[in-house]
């Protein structure tokens, strides 16, 4: 079974444009979704599967992505994770997962609850035992 939909939306005001788009693919969890909002500031939003990675030296979250789908992440997974070993980082985990990351690198200082609470309990050992 072959699934293919595509949705667009843009609705233009007299002071901002608004635009939705949405894709899922023909492989199981194949999705995209894009918001735009420009108003003098641009705010976009994109789900879609991320390469998750937490490391130490220094302790961090970082994002790479979106990719495709789940398969797509995972076959990423090697080529970010040789960046990390050439910094002499300590990778703490690494996951292929479907989120909207607020920003590309999130370091130690700027964790929130919500960031803990999402990550493995591994990654927050490595934080407490600093």
């Amino acid at each position: 079974m072959l699934l293919q939909i595509h949705w667009s939306w843009v609705i233009p005001t007299s002071s901002s444009s608004f635009e939705i788009s949405l894709f899922i693919g023909n492989k199981i969890g194949a999705f995209k979704m894009t918001l735009s909002i420009d108003d003098k500031q641009q705010s976009t939003l994109n789900v879609g599967w991320w390469l998750e990675v937490g490391a130490t030296h220094p302790l961090r979250i970082s994002y790479f992505g979106p990719f495709a789908d789940r398969s797509e992440a995972e076959s990423a997974r090697q080529e970010y994770l040789e960046d990390f070993e050439h910094e002499r980082a300590k990778i703490v985990y690494a996951r292929a997962k479907l989120c909207q990351p607020r920003q590309r690198v999130i370091y130690e200082n700027e964790l929130t609850i919500e960031d803990l609470k999402g990550s493995p309990p591994t990654f927050f050992e490595a934080l407490v035992m600093r």
